[in-house]
């Protein structure tokens, strides 16, 4: 039995946290004015790493140098080195961000080769992969506000650092899979005076201004930034509507004494943007089989109809397979999973209703080779403040307590029409009669449709004490998040369309919508006239959770420091949400083991294992005809389980830095629909009146992953990064008939790997300084293997194998008596587009960037 706890005691119970730790903070610190904070975990016996820090929460690292980075703070809550954690982990900093211009959207991404990235697929939830699997983001340690796999987009402007960390993630990210995580960490204040102006334009009517300044007060114990921007760009090459931004982040950094350090910070983002149609454009890659069979028939098929269906004769048969195949006022979709359906009943292979690499534009577009999936019409954006407090006390050596609270609300609007090819025939020139314009999604008018709040609050207290000639370190901590979120959906009503006359006739309400013409020079028929009234809760409520968690790490270090060891478990709790939400709770358990050692100088092996969970919630038998005899119960979570084995390098003095890994990813336990079982009850003979569902998903991701720093001198550096996919497949569903291979289910789950992993990805970046200082140059190679685009079980869709190349050259000199940096950029120089990822091709930009 499930003890419930009131909503709002839990909720009180969680906001007391807040002035709680605050006070606890303050209260030790008045203790323990006059200590000296001591050097982080990062620092200990290793004074020739350069780390200097007094907050042992954050790291700095004077050996880090442009993109190399050798600190980690997202893998161990504490500043650490990265080359004594027994994990992969891989840093993009903001130097590489701002040198190739990803500092928008989910550019950033495109010098990772582990994480792969439709940088043009809105609200789907799995945008972002990783290793195969999709990848939770955090920002600065917490998980962002989302609702319904919406978040806000992310601006990079004041990124410090976007750390990757690869496998094995269980000790403090319990709930998520098991491939890892992604962890924004924003720039805060470096107690220096300074700022910098710097102004882009660029291809697509891109425009944008960044301001950076940054000041000390009372006597270097006040330090304040305020990173500041705007930018906008035009509609692009694919036609999707142009997007616009405003951003404000002001961080100020307190130390009172040499034992407290107190952060608060504030993120404010306003956009808007267009509903760029990645995703969408799938659905103009309808399999060209059903064209040609449409047309021209085989002997079987029509015989398989004109038998089933007692038709007259062969000139009855066609016209009823033209009626069937491509019926009038219908989208393509449902037509082809009519047409793939009947070709299962005849051939026994059901045939993939997408599945194209090229589509022909012309067919559908009057621009001959680009259509964009939505009309201009369709958009989302909003605004998403994000408020964070940091206490960090140190009051005895060795001895640290953090309380760390972030806040965050997204604010969205999210209109949606999309435009899918129609089945009212094509033209003697081959282009299609009419595109359907009916799909349409109205959740929110002026950014309220889509809404999310999280608050999350932690505490960490760290110790650490040499005895036995063993350096030990504990950690203990406790989060709570509560989250959030809730959909709002204005009634569309197709009778406020009226009457319209189109060049193909005079059509009212919907019809007008499925009769759009796209070659007639019309707009697309309006879809903000169809709101039909206030909107409303989408299921009628407010999606609320809320779930804590504690962890106890114990790391120790021996042998001179060469080995490094890790243990640590973590208890997650799901915690009964009261009416809102089905009021299950759930709970689990998860540890993580790691061992680094260094076997010779500057050369370590490591190899690490870690669980992870996702919490289903789900009965094992729903519906109106369930039986007290069918023991419904709650099915088990989804467990995650991963393992690493690698070598890390640190090779003379750091000049060639990284780590090269095997990983073994699992997801165990995904819980599926028990289809066998389901088809056999009597219950569902004439309807669906008990839905079975059971756990037994089992997906594997596997593969090498390269991650390299080459730094031979202060001029030069390279980076080179490289994954290899074993295999990333679905070895087991429920869900699926196994004596029904030819369905396509089981054809692209069991004969197709996951999608979103190419075989191979690589991306080599260099960049040199010249002598004397003035001039820079840099440049990229990105690569990727074909690579399936979707998950989806009626997709087959390849996105081609593509090689891109990024370059900048920048000089410095002065403007007066001001620095200055001008810089010319050009990315995908070799102009490489495909019609899923969507991307503009090349683009070029000017920048000119001022120091004061």
């Amino acid at each position: 039995m499930i003890r419930m706890k009131s909503p709002s005691l839990l909720s009180a119970r969680i906001r007391a946290w807040m002035p709680v730790g605050i006070a606890v903070c303050l209260a030790v610190s008045n203790v323990a004015r006059a200590q000296v904070a001591p050097a982080s975990a990062a620092t200990k016996d290793a004074a020739s790493e350069g780390v200097i820090q007094m907050n042992p929460f954050n790291v700095t690292t004077s050996q880090d140098f442009g993109y190399r980075k050798l600190g980690t703070v997202t893998s161990s809550r504490t500043g650490e080195l990265i080359s004594q954690m027994p994990q992969a982990i891989e840093v993009i900093s903001s130097e590489l961000l701002n040198d190739f211009l990803a500092n928008n959207g989910n550019a950033a991404f495109r010098y990772s080769s582990s994480v792969q990235v439709s940088e043009n697929e809105v609200g789907q939830a799995d945008v972002m992969n990783l290793r195969g699997f999709a990848l939770p983001r955090f920002y600065n340690g917490v998980s962002l506000a989302n609702s319904s796999s919406l978040v806000p987009v992310n601006i990079w402007d004041n990124i410090d650092r976007i750390e990757v960390v690869k496998g094995p993630v269980g000790l403090y990210y319990p709930s998520s899979t098991p491939n890892g995580v992604a962890n924004f960490i924003t720039k805060k204040p470096e107690f220096i005076n300074a700022a910098s102006l710097a102004a882009t334009y660029g291809s697509f009517q891109f425009q944008k201004v960044v301001v950076d300044d940054q000041h000390t007060l009372l006597d270097n114990k006040v330090g304040i930034r305020v990173v500041a921007s705007a930018g906008s760009k035009g509609e692009g090459y694919h036609l999707g509507s142009p997007t616009r931004y405003t951003f404000f982040s002001p961080s100020v950094t307190i130390r009172p004494f040499k034992s407290l350090e107190i952060t608060a910070e504030m993120d404010y983002l306003r956009e808007q943007n267009g509903y760029q149609g990645g995703a969408n454009a799938w659905n103009y890659s309808y399999n060209p089989d059903w064209q040609k069979y449409l047309r021209n028939p085989t002997a079987q098929m029509i015989a398989y109809f004109q038998n089933k269906y007692s038709l007259a004769d062969t000139a009855a048969t066609l016209a009823f397979i033209q009626a069937r195949w491509s019926p009038p006022n219908q989208a393509v979709g449902t037509a082809l999973t009519t047409w793939s359906s009947d070709m299962l009943a005849i051939t026994g292979t059901a045939p993939f209703l997408y599945t194209t690499q090229k589509i022909n534009w012309s067919i559908f577009s009057p621009y001959g080779d680009k259509w964009s999936g939505q009309s201009n019409q369709s958009t989302y954006g909003g605004y998403t403040p994000t408020y964070e407090v940091s206490v960090t006390e140190t009051p005895l050596e060795g001895l640290s307590l953090r309380y760390h609270w972030v806040q965050q609300t997204t604010n969205q609007q999210f209109v949606r029409q999309i435009i899918a090819p129609s089945t009212n025939g094509f033209r003697p020139d081959g282009r299609v009669n009419t595109l359907d314009a009916a799909s349409v999604a109205i959740q929110g008018i002026n950014n309220d449709g889509r809404w999310a709040s999280s608050d999350t609050q932690q505490v960490d207290l760290r110790y650490e004490k040499e005895f036995w000639g063993v350096h030990h370190e504990f950690g203990v901590g406790v989060e709570y998040l509560r989250n959030k979120s809730a959909i709002w959906v204005y009634p569309v009503n197709f009778a406020l369309a009226g009457t319209a006359t189109l060049p193909n006739g005079t059509f009212t309400g919907v019809d007008i919508y499925h009769n759009y013409d796209p070659f007639s020079g019309s707009p697309v028929p309006d879809v903000y006239k169809l709101v039909g009234g206030a909107p409303t809760l989408s299921a009628g409520k407010v999606n609320l959770n809320i779930n804590h968690q504690d962890y106890l790490s114990y790391r120790a270090s021996f042998l001179d420091d060469r080995v490094h060891a890790l243990i640590g478990v973590n208890r997650y709790v799901v915690d009964p949400s009261g009416p809102l939400n089905t009021p299950l709770g759930n709970r689990n358990t998860s540890a993580t083991y790691g061992l680094i050692a260094e076997v010779t100088k500057g050369i370590s092996v490591f190899a690490s294992k870690s669980s992870s969970v996702q919490f289903t919630n789900l009965m094992s038998v729903t519906g109106v005809g369930v039986l007290p005899s069918d023991n419904a119960h709650p099915l088990d979570n989804e467990k995650g389980n991963g393992f690493e084995v690698g070598v890390k390098s640190t090779w003379h003095n750091n000049e060639l830095t990284g780590t090269c890994s095997y990983y073994d990813d699992t997801r165990d336990g995904v819980v599926t629909g028990d289809v066998l079982r389901n088809l056999s009850d009597p219950r569902n003979a004439v309807v669906s009146a008990v839905q079975f569902n059971v756990n037994g998903g089992h997906y594997v991701s596997r593969g090498v992953d390269l991650d390299l720093s080459w730094t031979p001198n202060e001029r030069f550096q390279m980076l080179l990064n490289y994954n290899h996919t074993i295999e990333a497949i679905i070895t087991s569903d429920p869900s699926v008939n196994p004596s029904t291979p030819g369905t396509l289910t089981y054809q692209r789950e069991f004969l197709y790997p996951l999608s979103h992993t190419p075989k191979d990805r690589a991306n080599l970046v260099g960049k040199y300084n010249f002598a004397h200082g003035h001039f820079s140059v840099g440049a990229s190679m990105r690569y990727s293997a074909t690579y399936l685009i979707s998950n989806g079980n009626t997709s087959l869709l390849w996105v081609p194998q593509q090689t891109m190349f990024d370059a900048f050259v920048s000089y410095r000199t002065k403007a007066g008596k001001v620095p200055m940096e001008v810089r010319l950029n050009a990315t995908n120089i070799s102009n490489v587009r495909d019609d899923y990822t969507w991307g503009n091709g090349r683009e070029v930009a000017a920048s000119v960037v001022f120091h004061f």
